[in-house]
């Protein structure tokens, strides 16, 4: 958090965002039961493009070209590297419950025996 502005209207921009975002998400979606007709995804790409657009006129304004470059490349760092972190999280929960598996598939194998 360190590496944040600490600017609140920055964040409830970026939540925005992101909440009309369908690839930022750590779920995977079954595609067959939730598939999204074009009209609607790009109505959605629509909305998603005005908040950005609204989110980079108000960092220009707030902090000039080069200070909104520089924020908006923090952000955006700090976005993904907490996806890579819940996926990392995700796979190591994935691992432990493999091997946790594997663990009692043997000592039930050995029991049987």
């Amino acid at each position: 958090t360190a590496r944040l502005e600490p600017n609140g209207i920055l964040v409830k921009i970026m939540i925005l965002i992101l909440a009309f975002s369908t690839n930022c998400s750590i779920v995977i979606p079954h595609y067959s039961d939730n598939i999204m007709s074009l009209p609607s995804a790009l109505s959605i790409f629509k909305i998603q493009s005005i908040f950005v657009t609204m989110f980079w006129k108000y960092l220009t304004y707030q902090y000039g070209f080069n200070g909104a470059v520089r924020c908006f490349n923090c952000l955006i760092k700090y976005i993904l590297d907490i996806l890579h972190s819940a996926n990392e999280n995700r796979n190591i929960q994935h691992e432990q419950m493999m091997k946790k598996l594997v663990e009692e598939t043997k000592n039930l194998l050995k029991n049987e025996n």
